[in-house]
């Protein structure tokens, strides 16, 4: 009989008193005990086999993951780096450029360096940051990336009312790494920031030329909703901020570079409520920054299509940085800017 059993009544008697009766006893004992003691080593040998059966499913998951990591930087390495390698790419950039572009994320969205160098020969850099308010770190950073041998030099600023907040929206520096761990994780696998941030993984391709799209192409008016009813109900335009931008633009022409500036594409709808909501005048700050020495441009307005009213979709983007391209190019050669 098995040793896990209890022993039976048969074990208790000597070989010539056994009856009947007790081997019925035996039996009915031996009935009840079986299924016990087989639960009872089931049990057993599931415990024991548990550590290795978490083991080969966490490998599994492990290497499920890293494959579909693996995956996603074949897809998006065609397309982008990722949001870390992104601002760490623009942030070593110095000396490097012929014309850097600035603003906020209307220009980050609206402006593809390699679409403008269609109409323009020159080396060209997207440095726009969402929510940006102009300030002097800034302007220091533009200076920074520009070549100081090139003979263009130009910083060219795409003007909405955010970048004159009086409150400041952004930091305009890279995420800082909260361990040692973390810059390390991001060189070896570059999805996985955008993996723990679905805003940056479901929506946007980010280009080491400064450039972002977005991968949606459904046109909708959300963010002119969410600027009208929330942003400039909260914030409103600074002329300090303005006095400081201008100061800035005067100190650049006096250093020997071309600040040029236009207003930053967006829907029709977005331009409306800018002009009833946010406090600022576009026609009078072109007569400002035409009179501080710099140079406006007559950027196309209208036509192009949006994601929510504000950012590009990336075929209008492509076509709006086609014709800046080309009016960097005239404004170069017209007679007025030489």
């Amino acid at each position: 009989m098995n040793s896990d059993m209890t022993v039976t009544p048969l074990k208790n008697k000597l070989d010539g008193s056994i009856t009947e009766n007790d081997k019925r006893a035996d039996l009915v004992e031996q009935a009840i005990q079986y299924p016990i003691n087989h639960t009872r080593r089931e049990i057993r040998s599931s415990v024991q086999t548990l550590p290795a059966i978490l083991k080969e499913r966490t490998i599994l998951v492990v290497a499920g993951a890293l494959c579909l990591l693996t995956v996603f930087n074949l897809i998006r390495g065609s397309r982008g780096v990722s949001y870390y390698q992104y601002q760490a790419i623009r942030n070593r950039w110095q000396g490097v450029a012929d014309i850097v572009f600035a603003g906020d994320s209307r220009t980050q969205f609206s402006v593809c360096p390699q679409a403008v160098q269609q109409g323009i020969t020159a080396r060209a850099l997207n440095y726009a940051c969402g929510g940006l308010q102009y300030n002097s770190a800034y302007f220091d950073r533009l200076r920074r990336i520009v070549d100081p041998h090139s003979s263009m030099r130009q910083i060219v600023f795409g003007i909405t009312p955010v970048n004159f907040f009086a409150q400041e929206m952004i930091e305009e520096d890279a995420p800082v790494a909260t361990s040692r761990m973390e810059p390390m994780l991001h060189r070896i696998m570059p999805a996985l920031f955008e993996l723990t941030n679905p805003f940056f993984a479901a929506k946007n391709i980010f280009h080491p030329d400064g450039w972002v799209y977005s991968l949606e192409n459904t046109e909708t008016l959300s963010g002119v909703t969410y600027y009208r009813d929330f942003l400039y109900a909260h914030n409103q335009v600074s002329q300090a901020k303005i006095n400081l931008f201008l100061d800035e633009i005067r100190q650049m022409v006096q250093e020997g570079y071309h600040p040029c500036a236009y207003r930053a594409p967006a829907s029709d709808e977005l331009f409306e409520v800018d002009t009833r909501y946010s406090g600022f005048n576009y026609a009078l700050f072109r007569q400002q920054f035409i009179e501080a020495g710099g140079r406006w441009l007559e950027a196309p307005q209208s036509r192009w299509k949006t994601i929510d009213g504000i950012h590009m979709q990336k075929e209008s983007a492509e076509s709006f940085s086609r014709e800046l391209g080309k009016i960097l190019a005239d404004q170069a050669t017209d007679e007025r800017y030489n």
